[in-house]
């Protein structure tokens, strides 16, 4: 009897072991498509389109649209590449289909590292993708001018015991109209002989160039250029650097030198005027500094010029530095670091009892032509002349 028992169990046990295999539904792996790219680098060139390939590998019955768009980096959109976006649609049953991006990268004469964007792609949960941003590296193809490039004494960009505050480098291929004003006109004062011309200004290769022409225009009969920073690069007190290489020749008069920017309206010299650097073009290897004021009645006044002369050489050979540092009381006036000039502002007695070497000044930089520091041109006169400015750094002390 319980060996019947034992028996029937069994059958039942056996009979619903196969009713549930059978009804068991076997599993199915579905294989999702895997999308891929790979980051990639573009040498800047001139102004060309590039293709970037995104590719889909495994088979998919569906479209699928996969929407990008550009995401920028240290690379600009519009001034190093032309911003994109669109959408992607893969069609095909390929094991591996491909898609074409084409971006334009844009091109430039100016030296800078190397910058980046990003592709960035919307990917579903239909899509496998181990990375969904493609990252773009534009590699400059500029050369690098540097100060090395320019024999002559150098300073230091960041200078300790000084915070840099304002400068101009000269590293692109235009002007930085948030720095300069342009002049354009002539009839200056001084006996002056030129017209200061737009056209006389060059940017290249990280130098600012003013070029003196002897030529007939608008009424003169030489060209020249000027530039000043009124109401952009303003300071009051600390250190303002130029390097340079000056012109020479007969009635040539470059000059590197400061005017009161608040107290404009007073006009000239009430609001003061500080010569850092000033040449005679028949005594190349001399400059001199000094500053200009008026005194109580209004007179003009200046102390006399101190004069710096080359151990060797002329100013036209090589750059060289022109500092001056200004505070409460005093200006000191430096050639490649030397001191020669000091100036005690505080000696003097000013227009109003003002003090016009307490407010804030701003640059002027110029190559004149003929007046009354060093004379007209003449027969001995060579042209053109220029003068290149390397770099204006203006500090504070800390």
């Amino acid at each position: 009897m319980k060996i019947s028992i034992l028996i029937m169990l069994l059958l039942i046990f056996g009979v619903f072991s196969c009713d549930k295999t059978e009804m068991r539904t076997p599993i199915v792996t579905v294989e999702k498509p895997v999308f891929s790219i790979n980051d990639t680098s573009i040498i800047e060139g001139d102004n060309k389109y590039f293709e970037i390939k995104v590719k889909l590998s495994g088979k998919h019955p569906n479209s699928i649209l996969i929407p990008y768009y550009t995401l920028s980096g240290l690379a600009e959109p519009f001034s190093d590449y032309e911003p994109i976006d669109g959408i992607l649609e893969f069609v095909g049953t390929d094991s591996l289909e491909a898609q074409s991006i084409f971006i334009e990268i844009k091109d430039d004469d100016i030296f800078e590292e190397n910058e980046d964007f990003k592709i960035v792609f919307t990917i579903d949960s239909s899509v496998i993708a181990a990375d969904t941003i493609l990252s773009v590296s534009i590699i400059d193809d500029d050369i690098e001018f540097t100060d090395n490039d320019y024999p002559g004494y150098v300073t230091k960009l960041h200078q300790e015991g000084w915070t840099l505050i304002l400068n101009d480098e000269f590293s692109g291929n235009k002007l930085n109209k948030n720095h300069w004003y342009v002049q354009d006109r002539g009839n200056w004062y001084n006996e002056e002989v030129q017209y200061y011309s737009p056209q006389n200004l060059k940017i290249e290769n990280g130098l600012l160039t003013f070029i003196a022409k002897k030529e007939n225009y608008k009424g003169s009969s030489y060209t020249s250029a000027r530039i000043n920073s009124r109401d952009k690069m303003v300071f009051k007190y600390g250190k303002i650097e130029f390097r340079a290489k000056l012109p020479y020749s007969k009635g040539l008069w470059p000059a590197l030198w400061l005017q009161g920017n608040e107290l404009y309206q007073l006009g000239w010299p009430k609001r003061g005027e500080i010569d850092i650097m000033e040449l005679k073009g028949h005594i190349p290897n001399t400059i001199s500094s000094t500053i200009h004021y008026a005194d109580l009645s209004g007179n003009h006044k200046y102390p006399t010029s101190k004069k710096y002369t080359l151990p060797k050489g002329e100013f036209k050979d090589e750059f060289h530095v022109f500092t001056m540092k200004w505070d409460e009381y005093k200006l000191k006036f430096y050639v490649d670091d030397k001191l020669y000039n000091t100036i005690f502002h505080n000696n003097f007695h000013y227009y109003n009892n003002k003090n016009p070497f307490k407010y804030p000044f701003y640059v002027i930089m110029n190559v004149a032509v003929g007046g009354n520091f060093g004379g007209d041109p003449d027969a001995t006169t060579v042209w053109p002349q220029t003068m290149d400015i390397d770099y204006v750094r203006i500090y504070k002390e800390n």
